[in-house]
């Protein structure tokens, strides 16, 4: 018994004329495949970071570029830097320098 394509099925049952059609091939059995499941890692935070959040800003590469270099002339961490000018704001606007 020969084979029809789907295309050509519905082409053949519209009335069209289907020519050159092919048998298609039988399907090979695939086997089952069972995910492997790890169980959930659980996440300690670093000792550090115990207690703050993540503040991130988008700026153009120019500003971050000039940042690594004060923080690089001045051998300093970004994150001292960032922090001395978080306390420069609050100072300008009367409020308590907690940045660290």
């Amino acid at each position: 018994m020969k084979k029809t394509s789907a295309l050509a099925a519905a082409l053949s049952g519209s009335g069209a004329r289907v020519s050159g059609s092919k048998p298609l091939p039988e399907p090979a059995e695939t086997p089952t495949v069972q995910p492997i499941v790890s169980p959930p890692i659980e996440k300690k935070p670093q000792p550090g970071r115990v207690g703050t959040m993540a503040i991130t800003v988008h700026m153009d590469e120019a500003v971050r570029h000039q940042l690594k270099m004060i923080a690089l002339e001045e051998k300093r961490t970004v994150h001292s830097v960032v922090a001395e000018s978080f306390n420069l704001m609050f100072a300008s606007r009367r409020k308590p320098e907690i940045a660290k």
